[in-house]
């Protein structure tokens, strides 16, 4: 995905504009498959959306898979943000024990990229 791409989608994500990012993703999965990259800030994406719409399981759910593929592909960071969303939505379900866990995870991610 040309670098002005990223760019865009990123900046979107950052200012809360999921589904103007998610608009940019799906146009750029009409042309070619989505890289590794492109399908985690999907589900990213998605995630929020779910979270904005008040879909908050749905919103865990897939965050779960998104932990899970990060882990697959040993996506540190991506995973750190996976779990950041799962939080949000663990916590719009009064699952606060869970999210004190999910931060912690998130943490214990962090220490082991520093060393």
């Amino acid at each position: 995905m040309p670098n002005e791409k990223i760019n865009e989608i990123e900046y979107c994500i950052s200012i809360g504009k999921y589904h103007q990012a998610l608009e940019l993703l799906n146009s750029i999965e009409k042309e070619k498959s989505l890289s590794n990259e492109e399908y985690l800030s999907k589900q990213y994406v998605e995630i929020f959306i779910l979270l904005d719409k008040g879909e908050f399981q749905e919103g865990c759910d897939l965050a779960d898979e998104m932990i899970k593929n990060c882990k697959m592909q040993k996506n540190s960071l991506r995973e750190i943000d996976a779990i950041i969303a799962k939080t949000e939505n663990s916590n719009c379900l009064g699952l606060f024990e869970e999210s004190l866990k999910l931060i912690e995870e998130a943490e214990l991610i962090l220490k082991n990229l520093k060393n």
